[in-house]
């Protein structure tokens, strides 16, 4: 999905166009098919999270990451949230590699994140 937005431009509206729904309740179920929000089940166990979201995003709002952590820390899920100033929803196309100034910001918290949990 971030190839095609990448391709066709940051509006959501490119993937799920308003208008091919009848209702808005129809509308809103599938959006809903397509957020994390709505795939977390209580009853199951889940690994430590890190969720890594551009401040800038236009296309999901940063709430919903906070809302999501929120969530996940209530199930006993640990959580580690990382916001990035001056980043839009694709900002890993962006980035260009260790030398790219946002590498330290956006990266190097996620790979540390993950050698801390699985070696």
């Amino acid at each position: 999905m971030n190839v095609y937005t990448f391709k066709n431009g940051l509006k959501m509206n490119n993937i799920f166009r308003r208008y091919l729904f009848e209702t808005e309740e129809d509308y809103t179920k599938e959006l809903q098919k397509w957020s994390a929000m709505y795939h977390i089940d209580p009853a199951n166990n889940y690994p430590p999270v890190i969720i890594v979201h551009g401040k800038s995003d236009t296309i999901v709002p940063v709430t919903q990451s906070h809302q999501l952590a929120e969530k996940l820390r209530k199930m006993g899920v640990e959580v580690r949230e990382n916001y990035v100033d001056g980043m839009d929803h694709l900002f890993e196309a962006y980035l260009a590699g260790p030398e790219d100034p946002m590498w330290e910001k956006a990266v190097v918290p996620v790979l540390a994140f993950v050698k801390k949990h699985l070696g």
